[in-house]
């Protein structure tokens, strides 16, 4: 059974407004990108190290901040306008984030303001969350998120661009952010506990996946890459529905030839490893869906893939563990 982690990736709200809406930021290229890869980052690997990727995503947030298009005559100030204490969709609840702020203030009624952004979205970027509130005093207080347009993950990390409208008077003050978080590209460890079982697609699918845990053979490359970066040339996969039906059995199992096997470990290897830190994270119910995955190799044992698809998705190889964002 599986122990409780910390998520990879959340963006929990702490929004000013009672009416809100908002999806999860997706990636933006910084400066001097990381080729992309469609494995795993990881030092042990030779791709870019913590302090690489944090630099990655300062670069993007120093970006979105900059490009930022704001109505004619906006001026910049040093002083935070009364009322935006933070993002405008609120802060990302994680260690690993890097927040680049700029304040402006604005020679318009917050109405007119906030009727030139609804009616100038920021050029590259897809809106993806707006905000309604008030400020302590009672003043009121919008907020615009935007995001890269490519929903593509990025070695380093996401960003996001957050803009926060509040009346001061005949003027509006604003305040953007550019709210990035960065990966620290080692791998965690898996931490699940229970019996280790190991499955062999010659074994075929256990009838019941109770309080069991992948124990896959020794093999240093498990312990920085979920699978192997060899070809598979054939899979096997387990289906079981948790609490549904009959709780913890098997639902139904399916053989894949290596065309298929291929295609289900290139999606595995693309799940991003590494850690974002410390993190507050809410998950959906978790009623324990999973799949068990065996990929044979040539020349090697069969290595097991445990897919936990309910709640907060997770894969694990019984080495190392990734969180599905």
């Amino acid at each position: 059974m599986r122990s409780a982690r910390l998520g990879l990736l959340a963006f929990p709200l702490a929004l000013l407004a009672a009416c809100a809406s908002s999806n999860g930021p997706r990636s933006v290229e910084p400066a001097h990108p990381v080729a992309r890869s469609s494995g795993p980052v990881a030092t042990t690997s030779g791709g870019p190290t913590a302090a690489q990727n944090k630099a990655y995503a300062q670069s993007a947030a120093d970006q979105l901040v900059a490009k930022a298009s704001l109505p004619p005559g906006a001026v910049g100030v040093r002083i935070q306008p009364v009322g935006l204490t933070g993002p405008a969709l609120g802060t990302p609840g994680v260690s690993q984030l890097i927040d680049t702020v700029k304040y402006y203030s604005l020679p318009m009624s917050l109405s007119q303001a906030y009727a030139w952004f609804r009616a100038n979205p920021q050029h590259g970027l897809t809106p993806s969350g707006t905000s309604s509130g008030s400020d302590p005093r009672g003043a009121v207080t919008y907020g615009f998120q935007y995001d890269p347009i490519a929903d593509t993950h990025s070695p380093w990390g996401t960003a996001s661009l957050q803009i926060g409208l509040v009346t001061q008077g005949s003027t509006t003050g604003v305040r953007v952010d550019g709210v990035a978080q960065w990966i620290d590209p080692t791998p965690t460890r898996d931490a699940s506990h229970g019996p280790k079982i190991r499955v062999t697609i010659a074994g075929g699918c256990p009838a019941s996946d109770r309080g069991l845990a992948i124990g896959n053979p020794d093999a240093p490359d498990l312990d920085h890459q979920l699978l192997p970066a060899a070809t598979p040339i054939a899979a096997l996969k387990c289906t079981y529905d948790g609490l549904n039906g009959h709780p913890f059995r098997l639902a139904s199992s399916q053989h894949l030839n290596a065309t298929q096997a291929a295609a289900a470990a290139a999606v595995i290897r693309a799940v991003p490893l590494g850690s974002r830190g410390l993190e507050a994270r809410n998950c959906p119910a978790d009623d324990a869906r999973a799949n068990i995955v065996v990929f044979a190799y040539p020349g090697r044992a069969d290595v097991d893939i445990w897919e936990h698809t309910a709640g907060c998705p997770s894969t694990d190889n019984g080495h190392i563990v990734a969180d599905d964002f």
